[in-house]
């Protein structure tokens, strides 16, 4: 795995981790689920959601693909260059665990956003129900 991917697979990481932060909090979290949930709706972002999960994955799976076969090279004891070796054997580390994050990420804020308004939308109906018992009175 190249180091070009790993700046970007950083930088989306902590983009995604400031958005799982916005989904905590009181007054921002509400407004960020719905509009990620509205996103999620539209056919062209889903799709474009998807791709992008497609690409971490495949990231994911060249990663776990080089670490394999340098882990096989350093137990055969038959590494040239030692320490280019050792270098490429820690990108491969390093982008595989950006990109493994990066999709934890991604399906992470979509089930948390979904589950959000979901909750929002319970307690809705449940205040309308309690103020209908209310404005009923007892007997």
């Amino acid at each position: 795995m190249d180091t070009i991917f790993s700046l970007p697979l950083f930088i989306l990481a902590c983009i995604q981790a400031l958005i799982t932060a916005f989904h905590l909090l009181p007054g921002v979290g509400l407004p960020v689920s719905q509009s990620i949930r509205s996103l999620r709706r539209s056919t062209a972002s889903r799709a474009a959601l998807y791709t992008v999960a497609a690409a971490l994955a495949l990231l994911s799976g060249t990663a776990l693909y080089e670490l394999s076969q340098g882990a096989d090279r350093f137990k055969s004891g038959n590494l040239r260059g030692e320490m280019m070796s050792t270098v490429d054997y820690l990108r491969a580390q390093v982008s595989c665990a950006l990109s493994l994050a990066n999709l934890l990420l991604l399906l992470l804020n979509a089930a948390l956003s979904s589950e959000r308004c979901s909750l929002d939308h319970t307690q809705k109906n449940l205040a309308a129900l309690q103020r209908q018992v209310g404005s009923r009175g007892p007997g």
